[in-house]
């Protein structure tokens, strides 16, 4: 079985990453990303299969970009950055589970490459 996980949420001076944590056909890895990689996984998963019920569903689940009036995240106050890292990494996990369960979407290029990207063994 599938399943993702985001075990730690980095806070950097711009930006905020999550590293994930994946096991897939008995192997397991990490790998870790930013907002920016999810959006754009994203844009791609609903133009190759927006006819997926999983998609379609899970699609409502994908949290918005918020940011400062500034345009940049980092400006935010700290714990207005860190409560919405937590309900990203609330809602990225759900979101990629979800979607994870439809074999279309996992053998996806743009899929298998953001899970493979930067792969690393726990």
């Amino acid at each position: 079985m599938e399943t993702v996980t985001i075990h730690k949420v980095r806070h950097l001076p711009s930006y905020t990453t999550y590293e994930l944590r994946v096991r897939m056909d008995g192997d397991r890895w990490k790998t870790t990303k930013r907002y920016s990689q999810f959006a754009e996984l994203h844009r791609a998963i609903h133009q190759h299969r927006s006819d997926s019920t999983a998609v379609q569903l899970a699609h409502a689940w994908f949290p918005a970009k918020r940011v400062a009036a500034s345009g940049v995240m980092g400006k935010l106050m700290p714990e207005t950055r860190k409560k919405i890292a937590q309900e990203r990494r609330t809602a990225f996990t759900n979101w990629l589970n979800h979607i994870l369960k439809d074999p279309a979407v996992l053998s996806l290029d743009a899929v298998q490459s953001f899970l493979h990207d930067d792969r690393e063994a726990y």
